[in-house]
Parts: C-alpha cells; sequence; structure tokens
C-alpha cells in the first residue's frame, strides 16, 4: 500500500473536480461540452482497459508485486469523467426533477463521505466483506464492489446524519 500516493490523490481529486467545474460553469457552447464529456468517457474507459491488461501482466509476470500502484492510477480519468458527467447532469434544463435531486443529494454528501472514509477504519472493514465475493469475482471487481459498497454505506450515514438539526451546516 502506498500511503504517499493516497494523500496525493486526497489533494488531487478535490482539486481536478473544481477545475472540471468550474470548466462547465464556463463552458457555454454544447458542442464543445459534449466533446469534453466524450473525451473524458474515451479517457475513462482506456484507463480502465489499461488497468486490466496490467493487472493481467502484473499478476502473471511479478505475481501482483505493483497491483495497488496500478490501482490507484487507474481512477483518475473515470473520476474526472463522473464528476463532469454528473456535474452537467444535475446543471442541464433537461435533467427530469429525480435525476437533479439525486445529483443534488449526492453533490451535498460527497465532502461527509470524504471524511468518514479518510478518518475512519471502516473502509478497510467493507473490504474485508466485500473479499467475501472474491472466489466468484475476483479481486478487482471486488475492489470495485468494495468502493460502491462503501459509498453507499457512507451515503447513508451522511444522509441521515444531515437530518439531525445543526449537523447539515457541517456536512
Amino acid at each position: 500500500n502506498s500511503g504517499w500516493a493516497s494523500n496525493c490523490w486526497q489533494l488531487t481529486f478535490p482539486l481536478l473536480g473544481f477545475i472540471l467545474v468550474k470548466y462547465s460553469e464556463e463552458e457555454t457552447e454544447d458542442g464543445r461540452r459534449r466533446k469534453t464529456k466524450y473525451l473524458l468517457l474515451a479517457g475513462a474507459v482506456l484507463s480502465l482497459i489499461l488497468c486490466l491488461v496490467l493487472v493481467n501482466y502484473d499478476m502473471r509476470d511479478n505475481g501482483g508485486a505493483n497491483l495497488e500502484q496500478i490501482r490507484q492510477r487507474s481512477v483518475l480519468l473515470p473520476s474526472c469523467f463522473l464528476v463532469y458527467a454528473l456535474y452537467n447532469a444535475g446543471q442541464s434544463r433537461k435533467a427530469s426533477g429525480w435525476i437533479a435531486a439525486c445529483v443534488k443529494e449526492l453533490s451535498a454528501a460527497t465532502f461527509g463521505i470524504f471524511l468518514i472514509d479518510t478518518h475512519t477504519t471502516y473502509s478497510e472493514q467493507l473490504f474485508e466483506f466485500a473479499l467475501r465475493c472474491q472466489p466468484f469475482a475476483g479481486r478487482y471487481l471486488c475492489s470495485i464492489f468494495s468502493i460502491l459498497l462503501e459509498f453507499a454505506v457512507y451515503f447513508l450515514v451522511v444522509y441521515v446524519l444531515r437530518k439531525i438539526p445543526g449537523v447539515k451546516t457541517v456536512l
């Protein structure tokens, strides 16, 4: 496990999110927004494909010695795509009320999710739980399942906590 890279990502992801949101707010031409979205989507897909190839190579030739570094570096472009696409979905005039409400709730909970993830040990426990499906799905899919599980659990915790008066202003 690489603590240095994890700490760098804690700075990089919020910064990239801010830059993408700022770009999206300032870009008024729909064609350029669409091109940016498809470029980020293509980068995300290529990043995930490259990750799968590198994980396969590393497992075969190095016994999995570099898996953590490969995984950490494969999430950057997919994360950028998700931030950009979700932000624009929430800002779109075409977005249905349900989609806009979901994006608004997710957006409001991100800081609380970040706090829970970085300041508690629940991630390790949820990962251990997700590893139960490793014999059936493999470790990479277990990691993805673990991330989705963490996000869902942390979102629910923050959502419930925000219903308490006074806590909503902090989270």
